[in-house]
């Protein structure tokens, strides 16, 4: 299956637009997700995927996009569909959305730092827990979702 990103028109993207990488991807119910790892601002864009069809390239839709502060690197979703865990080279952030139709970016957002730069997954381990995995130490963090920072 061949993905293709809207907006992407060269390959590879300028500089000044490259922003059409990925390494955070989860499934939010049996749909895939993407997150964007811009490489040319500190966003992330969420991307879906509505379309698999083998041997045709898949256009992604485009869902929004926020302002992490990084390169998304990392991400999880609970099997509810409403809270998102995304991991970044500095921080980790938590969407938490009221609805399935609503915007994990519109909903409730935590945040807290967590600057071990070969981290690089993330996922629930449970309901009050993050785990992320380090690939260069071969370390798993527990990470206690209580802790995280509320941002208005």
């Amino acid at each position: 299956m061949f993905l293709r990103y809207p907006g992407q028109h060269e390959i590879p993207a300028r500089r000044a637009e490259f922003n059409f990488d990925c390494e955070a991807v989860f499934t939010a119910g049996n749909t895939v997700h993407l997150l964007s790892k811009n490489r040319s601002n500190n966003c992330t864009s969420l991307y879906r995927l509505d379309e698999s069809q083998p041997d045709v390239t898949n256009t992604l839709t485009l869902l929004g996009t926020f302002n992490i502060h990084g390169q998304a690197v990392g991400a999880d979703c609970t099997p509810d569909g409403k809270r998102l865990a995304v991991l970044t080279y500095t921080a980790m952030w938590l969407f938490d959305r009221d609805t399935l139709t609503q915007s994990y970016f519109d909903g409730r957002v935590w945040w807290a730092p967590f600057p071990q730069r070969d981290a690089e997954a993330i996922c629930f381990a449970d309901d009050h827990t993050l785990l992320i995995a380090d690939e260069l130490l071969g370390e798993l963090y527990k990470v206690q979702i209580d802790g995280l920072t509320r941002l208005e």
